[in-house]
């Protein structure tokens, strides 16, 4: 894997799209192979209950299943290629990837609490989005139990910033697939005169394909973001590289409620020289240390 540029520091807006941006070109092929294949199968899990759906006007809670699928199969997506980018990016940060089935197991459940949310007519949909989103990268990158509950720490000791860019991200991305995937058929239906449904689900599997990896490097990285803003997170790296205690000891943190306080330094850093003692003076100056300088009693200069 290439150099990625993680946050190393609190960032903006801007320069958190910029470095997951960067993840995601570091590691395209896989991710973007992932996630055609995923939104392909998506595609052809929905098709059946978008069949099933009856008009709009007379029945709108027929798009109910279909979109609270939708939503759930979303967040799986994004999930499981968080699951890959999470521990790209604890690789190159120094540290050691963990086992899979804990992330995956947390990708899973992710996703099943955020399609019983969509049921509930979409509104707490959000909430979930927000709060919990990000318990994947907990668990893949931070290779910590209790993901789900340390998500919702680290969201809420942000002051919900994360959660919101979140929330930003994912909306921007949707409006840039809406366009994308109503341009494009639009296009294929006026100058080709191809309006099939399955082109239609194709042009969607393309738009998504892109979409998903992107979140899932926006997660990674807001993720180790507010781990800055929260814990101090390139403090501590900062000084794990210093004194050569191993990074997993820094981006695995202690188990809640253990009362552990994070391990010292494995073996000091033979560069490192404190300071010399500072030793006061043994008496004060007098005329006599400054010959050069004019007669002028101390204390009575100009």
């Amino acid at each position: 894997m290439g150099s990625v540029a993680l946050p190393d520091r609190p960032l903006a807006v801007g320069e958190l799209l910029d470095s997951a941006a960067d993840l995601l070109r570091n590691r395209a092929k896989p991710l973007l192979a992932l996630g055609l294949l995923l939104a392909l199968v998506e595609q052809c899990a929905l098709a059946p209950l978008w069949a099933a759906r009856l008009p709009f006007w007379e029945e709108p809670l027929s798009y109910l299943p279909w979109l609270a699928c939708g939503l759930g199969f979303e967040s799986l997506a994004i999930g499981l290629l968080t699951v890959y980018a999470g521990r790209a990016a604890r690789t190159a940060l120094g540290g050691t990837p963990g086992g899979l089935v804990g992330p995956v197991l947390t990708a899973v459940a992710v996703a099943v609490v955020t399609l019983v949310a969509a049921f509930l007519l979409g509104a707490p949909w959000f909430v979930v989005y927000a709060l919990f989103g990000l318990a994947v990268p907990v668990a893949a990158v931070d290779n910590a139990a209790g993901s789900i509950g340390r998500s919702f720490r680290l969201v809420t000791a942000g002051s919900l910033r994360a959660g919101m860019i979140r929330i930003l991200g994912y909306g921007a991305w949707l409006g840039i697939r809406i366009a994308v995937a109503a341009a494009s058929t639009t296009v294929l239906d006026r100058l080709f005169d191809i309006s099939d449904p399955i082109v239609t689900a194709g042009v969607w599997v393309l738009v998504n394909g892109i979409a998903y990896p992107a979140l899932a490097c926006l997660d990674v990285v807001l993720h180790l973001e507010n781990r800055i803003r929260v814990e101090g997170l390139d403090i501590e790296l900062g000084r794990a590289r210093a004194t050569g205690r191993p990074v997993d000891d820094v981006l695995t943190p202690a188990p809640a409620g253990t009362g552990q306080l994070p391990p010292g330094p494995a073996t000091p850093n033979p560069a490192f020289r404190p300071p010399d003692s500072y030793h006061p003076p043994t008496r004060m100056p007098s005329d006599a240390d400054y010959p050069d300088q004019p007669h002028t009693p101390l204390g009575r200069q100009r």
